[in-house]
C-alpha cells in the first residue's frame, strides 16, 4: 500500500513540476504568480510524500509540509527587493491546491 502511494505521489510532483514549464509565457510577460503556485505546489508535495514514506500520520505531514513549505516561501520572499506580498499569497495558494491533491492521493 505504502509503495502505491508513493508511486502515486511521485507521478503528481511530477505534474505539478511540469506546470512550471506550461507557465512560463506567464513568467516571461513579468507575471509569476503562477509560477510560485506550481513552485509552493511541487515543494510541499515532495515533502508530503517524504514525511508520510518515513511513517508519519496523515494529517502531521500535512501541517508540516505545509509550514515548511510556507516558511521557505517566505525566507525567500523576504530577500527579495522589493518583497512582494503577492507572491506569498500565489505560494499559500498552491500550498492549498498541493494539501487538497495529496489528501485525495493519499486516502
Amino acid at each position: 500500500m505504502e509503495s502505491w502511494f508513493f508511486k502515486k505521489g511521485i507521478v503528481f510532483l511530477i505534474a505539478s513540476t511540469l506546470g512550471v514549464g506550461l507557465v512560463t509565457p506567464a513568467w516571461a510577460a513579468g507575471d509569476d504568480k503562477t509560477t510560485h503556485e506550481a513552485a509552493s505546489a511541487s515543494i510541499n508535495a515532495a515533502l508530503y510524500i517524504t514525511f508520510r514514506s518515513n511513517k508519519m500520520k496523515k494529517w502531521d505531514a500535512a501541517l508540516a509540509a505545509a509550514a515548511l513549505t510556507l516558511a521557505i516561501g517566505a525566507i525567500k520572499e523576504t530577500t527579495d527587493d522589493p518583497m512582494d506580498i503577492a507572491d506569498m499569497s500565489a505560494n499559500a495558494r498552491g500550498v492549498g491546491y498541493s494539501l487538497i491533491m495529496m489528501t485525495v492521493v493519499d486516502w
